[in-house]
């Protein structure tokens, strides 16, 4: 799949140079995405996708800033979506509340689940 000026690939783990057992899922491995810009050949954008109590999630997507605003979360989150239909009807992705990048979940057809709250502090000492 061809993106103007940057190239989809789908070996996660051998970017990633280690071995996780959330990421040993060829399926899921195979629709996880890195974007690569064309003519530098850096690395601009990740969708990894991994396995969490027997579910398809979302476990990384990122798009680094001078790209944002072009469809490559998009294209990235459909891809996986379209290649995982159907061993994975459900697709779990967390997020942050308020998050810039929740209406493109939204516009995709994801719907809030339950709200997750956690709150981490670093105690002040005298």
């Amino acid at each position: 799949m061809w993106v103007p000026g940057v190239i989809l690939q789908a070996k996660m783990l051998k970017a990633m140079g280690h071995v996780e057992p959330n990421y040993t899922n060829e399926e899921l491995l195979t629709a996880s995405t890195l974007v690569y810009d064309k003519k530098s050949g850096q690395l601009i954008a990740n969708c990894l996708l991994g396995l969490q109590d027997d579910y398809a999630a979302v476990y990384s997507i990122g798009v680094i800033p001078a790209y944002r605003g072009k469809g490559i979360a998009t294209l990235m989150l459909k891809r996986g979506l379209n290649l995982l239909k159907d061993k994975y009807p459900i697709l779990r992705l967390y997020v942050m509340e308020g998050n810039d990048a929740e209406s493109v979940y939204l516009n995709l057809g994801f719907v809030p689940g339950v709200q997750e709250i956690q709150s981490m502090y670093i105690p002040m000492h005298d």
